[in-house]
């Protein structure tokens, strides 16, 4: 039995589960572009590439999915625990999107429009950055192209998680 068919599933859950077969989470999934590790509800976590031989894990917090944005946090997907700072990607732009002046104080949220964290911080962000901003709208597909878009030219430290 499917969880959209199992009684007693939270219908966030059974919108995500939907939401994870389409055919954009699929085609980044079939491009090497990330990877669905685990779902707990109500954390998924995920594996997204950075630059070309590295991946980052992410633990979204998707209670409440769609009307709340995901909020995510670098994740060790080997020890299952967050990810320490100094293990973060760096992209060289400005301004990163793991900024260590920020992200700690914001349960070390990604610097993004369609982050729980950087919506709630930066009221602003729906306004001027509409076409990156998370709204009801939007599905986990959205937030994983934005994720990428921001990592796919980062690298990880040495001891980052090699593919």
């Amino acid at each position: 039995m499917t969880a959209a068919l199992e009684p007693g599933v939270d219908p966030d859950q059974r919108r995500l589960r939907r939401h994870l077969q389409a055919a954009d989470v699929e085609a980044g999934v079939d491009a090497g572009s990330w990877r669905v590790i685990d779902l707990t509800w109500p954390f998924l976590t995920v594996a997204i590439a950075v630059g070309d031989d590295a991946e980052l894990g992410m633990r979204l917090d998707v209670q409440d999915y769609p009307l709340q944005a995901p909020a995510g946090q670098p994740w060790n997907i080997n020890t299952d625990t967050p990810l320490p700072v100094a293990e973060w990607p760096v992209s060289g732009r400005n301004p990163e999107i793991f900024r260590p002046d920020w992200s700690p104080d914001n349960n070390n949220g990604p610097y993004l429009a369609c982050d729980r964290a950087g919506i709630t911080s930066h009221s602003n962000w729906a306004s001027e950055r509409p076409e990156r901003c998370w709204n009801v709208n939007r599905t986990i597909g959205f937030y994983l192209r934005e994720l990428h878009r921001e990592l796919s030219c980062a690298t990880m430290p040495q001891n980052g998680v090699a593919r």
